[in-house]
């Protein structure tokens, strides 16, 4: 999954509605202070609205903390009256992501609509949010939460305040809310000669009820005589009544001339056929909206929604739970107040509902999640410096979490960032990454030297077959591979020695394989009762375990359970998984016969490396440059997933080098996409110059191909109405197609005049 555009209404410098397009790499440009970086504060606090319900925060956690100063300060000039709204587009790409689709298969047997998952289907969402200030609560909410499947607006959320919503809009004829079975259901509804709804008379027959033929021109200076003599009549007319009376007739004659005209009697229209055919307020468009809309018919409580295409459809206000205003609860099923006839039905409503509003909150949930944001300013730690034990995204912001992905990052991924650092095809800093063994002595080598730490020396292999432990039990191979040689041992039974001594090994062994085995189990029925456990709690009503009871009845579970509080039982099963684990551990801990320490520690360690002198060095050695970019070049190498996004990668550095960072992000795009905010020309030249090479077939042995569509420039300006932004895209050729604002980096031509 992928975010593909972003776009802000009175957010911060940003007053009109402006949209910025993302590709595999998209640069921000533009003056200083217009607001690139607003676009990524738009971004994380979406984030934060998400993670912990706050539309009013002081910070931004994502961004280390970084004050920003409520909803007054993020509001376009700090009107309090103005609504902020924010949406964000994103691609599923080849992912499944959230869906509640739990029992969908289990009951479209059963029942008589056929539903499947509309954000598993779903190949493009977008989420909408309007974010309003309570004068009263004196905070902000969501007061509209609005949801796009594939293109097409699917359901909307509207609040009034941060304590209740209502469900005021679901596009019944979205492609995706379409039951399985609906041609089958709309045939039956045609062939029983019901009135159809006016969108399924346009499906089925192709008649549009709302064209509209010209009018004859008879009927129309029949219309007009008719109206100037009814207009003189009103006008001497005072008594309210006598006006009704005149309007009444009017019309009545109106449509006598009409009868007339057309033939058509008066018993034509004494049915009731006639009075309610062309209603869309009436008919339902499919069996959903049936299911939705037939249940008590309160006309108070149903309003008319008009989708995409003009067409009224009927439609039940439900109240939705929400967290804060119209915002769903994230990662939990949506509860209603809708009350259907059966349980059955009641449940798969509720799933297909959390399908459409929650499923696309939880998955761009886990992309920001995913993602990071690296500040203009980078930290360059000292000879002090001791690595974070858990790294957060919010240490990307200062640089902080790069050094310490080093200690983290597998030996595959330090290689690739040397590379990057080193290679004279590539960055080529004059820098790289060393590995460095400690034993009874030290040993250390630029890792391009170096496969793995294991062929580093074979004196030490056994040392390093630990990795920093003394322990046997962080290698449980080695411990399995002693364990299954002894169960499968023969001894001569004529050795008694050999014999009892082997028949004890085989004891403790027997023990703990019963101690392995036993745990397995626990472990097994402790993950069937959190699943029994969370379904009772999302579930709308607890009828609903009844769709389920018959396939638990006969099991272990219902014997544990006996009518016990889940937590009880997990509590109690937890402890007991516990004690044996230890108990198992300890046999490995406390057995010789089982004993594989190593004598000596070992220290692994990765360090900087300086290629020219040959020597270790610490980053505060190392150019500032070099410093401010590793936090870019760690994450592109090491990041699986999300946004990587960075402002002004180019500082302090040389222009050779601020060219090669065109190639760091077009060769790193696999499972991340850039945001980059920039003021550099070098950057985009090296760009440009891939796309033509691309297209001249003429690109350098190992670098793969870059087209015009993985890079979008969105160039922003000040403006009297907000920031307007100008997207800048380029041909094959590597040529702008679009203009550049006051020239491409004109103060260069303007210099040299």
């Amino acid at each position: 999954m992928k975010i593909t555009k972003i776009s802000l209404t009175n957010f911060r410098a940003f007053k009109q509605t402006q949209t910025i397009d993302f590709a595999p790499v998209t640069l921000l440009f533009g003056p200083n202070s217009v607001g690139k970086s607003t676009v990524l504060k738009a971004l994380f606090y979406v984030q934060q609205i998400l993670e912990k319900g706050q539309c009013n925060p002081m910070y931004l956690d994502a961004l280390n903390k970084k004050y920003i100063g409520g909803f007054e300060n993020l509001v376009h000039k700090r009107d309090l009256d103005t609504n902020i709204t924010l949406k964000i587009e994103y691609d599923k790409g080849d992912a499944i992501g959230s869906s509640y689709a739990y029992l969908y298969e289990l009951l479209s047997e059963e029942l008589d609509i056929q539903l499947s998952s509309p954000i598993i289907d779903a190949r493009t969402i977008a989420v909408e949010f309007e974010i309003a200030w309570h004068k009263f609560e004196r905070t902000a909410y969501i007061k509209t939460y609005r949801v796009e499947f594939d293109g097409d607006v699917i359901a909307e959320v509207t609040s009034s305040g941060p304590k209740q919503a209502f469900l005021t809009f679901l596009n019944y004829i979205h492609p995706l809310l379409l039951p399985a079975n609906h041609d089958e259901w709309l045939q039956a509804q045609k062939d029983s000669e019901a009135n159809l709804h006016p969108y399924n008379r346009l499906i089925l027959d192709g008649v549009d009820v709302y064209e509209t033929e010209e009018e004859d021109e008879d009927d129309l200076e029949f219309d007009r005589k008719l109206c100037a003599h009814y207009s003189k009549l009103l006008e001497k007319a005072d008594d309210p009544k006598e006006k009704k009376n005149i309007a009444i007739e009017y019309f009545a004659e109106r449509l006598k001339y009409r009868m007339n005209k057309y033939g058509i009697k008066p018993e034509d229209i004494a049915g009731d056929n006639l009075s309610i055919q062309f209603s869309s307020n009436d008919y339902f468009v499919s069996a959903l909206h049936e299911l939705v809309n037939s249940q008590d018919r309160d006309r108070r409580n149903m309003i008319s929604i008009r989708d995409h295409q003009d067409y009224d459809l009927l439609h039940n206000i439900l109240s939705i739970d929400t967290e804060i205003g119209a915002l769903p609860k994230i990662g939990k099923k949506v509860r209603t107040n809708l009350d259907l006839e059966t349980v059955k039905h009641n449940e798969i409503i509720t799933e297909l509902l959390s399908d459409v509003l929650v499923a696309p909150l939880d998955n761009l949930l886990n992309l920001l999640n995913s993602s990071l944001c690296i500040g203009p300013i980078r930290k360059i730690p000292d000879a002090n410096y001791q690595p974070l034990p858990y790294i957060e995204q919010s240490d990307w912001y200062d640089g902080s979490a790069a050094w310490s992905m080093l200690k983290k990052a597998s030996f595959t991924e330090l290689k690739k960032i040397h590379d990057w650092m080193s290679n004279e095809d590539k960055l080529n800093l004059g820098y790289g990454i060393s590995a460095k063994l400690s034993k009874t002595f030290n040993f250390q080598k630029s890792i391009s030297e170096v496969e793995s730490f294991k062929n580093l020396s074979s004196e030490m292999d056994e040392a390093i077959r630990w990795q920093l432990s003394d322990k046997r039990i962080n290698d449980m191979n080695m411990v399995l591979d002693r364990i299954s040689m002894i169960e499968n041992r023969v001894i001569d039974p004529n050795n008694e020695e050999e014999s009892k001594l082997d028949f004890e090994h085989k004891t403790i062994i027997k023990k703990y394989r019963k101690l392995e085995k036993k745990e397995e189990n626990l472990k097994s029925i402790l993950t069937e009762i959190k699943a029994k456990n969370d379904f009772e709690k999302n579930s709308e009503d607890l009828e609903s375990l009844a769709l389920l009871n018959d396939l638990d009845k006969d099991s272990d579970l219902s014997n544990i359970i006996k009518g016990r509080e889940y937590h009880e039982i997990i509590l109690e099963l937890e402890i007991e998984l516990r004690k044996i684990e230890a108990q198992r551990l300890e046999i490995l801990a406390t057995t010789e016969f089982l004993n594989l320490d190593v004598n000596d520690s070992v220290n692994e360690e990765y360090r900087i490396w300086d290629e020219q002198n040959g020597i270790q060095v610490q980053p505060n050695e190392i150019g500032t440059g070099v410093s401010q970019l590793m936090p870019l070049i760690v994450a592109a190498i090491t990041q699986k997933g999300g946004l990587v996004a960075c402002e002004q990668p180019e500082l302090h550095l040389h222009p050779r080098v601020q060219v090669a960072i065109g190639d760091l992000l077009s060769q790193n795009t696999e499972h991340v996409n850039y945001l980059i905010e920039t003021h550099s020309e070098h950057l985009i030249l090296r760009l440009r110059r891939r796309i033509r090479q691309n297209t001249d077939n003429e690109l350098p042995i190992g670098l793969k191909a870059f087209s015009p569509k993985e890079v979008v420039i969105n160039y922003l300006e000040p403006s009297k109405d907000g920031v307007q932004v100008r997207c800048i895209r380029m041909d094959a050729d590597g040529e702008f197609t679009d203009p550049w604002p006051n020239g491409f980096f004109h103060e260069r031509l303007d210099e040299a005049m």
